[in-house]
């Protein structure tokens, strides 16, 4: 992983875990919000339909669309760890 953070110093590595136990690995801006990040995971999976929403968590909080990922990149090292979760908005 450090490997990665050297050869791109302008960018966060991201793991996203998701309910059906896929990992999606994303390699974003440190300017990026977690709006954006929502939005890549949402055109990755496409699996779901425009009623399915998309929230992230990162541990037990709930990140907002205005969540820079530079602020969740505590462990260095480490990737951002972010876990998603699809909720059907009409019942």
């Amino acid at each position: 992983m450090q490997g990665i953070r050297e050869r791109h110093p302008r960018h966060i590595p991201c793991l996203v875990h998701t309910q059906e136990g896929t990992k999606l690995k994303l390699l974003v801006g440190k300017d990026s919000t977690a709006g954006f990040v929502n939005g890549v995971c949402r055109q990755k999976l496409s699996t779901g339909s425009s009623s399915t929403a998309y929230f992230l968590f990162h541990g037990p909080i709930m990140c907002t669309g205005s969540t820079r990922i530079a602020s969740l990149d505590i462990k260095s090292p480490a990737p951002v760890e972010l876990h998603l979760r699809c909720e059907n908005t009409f019942g």
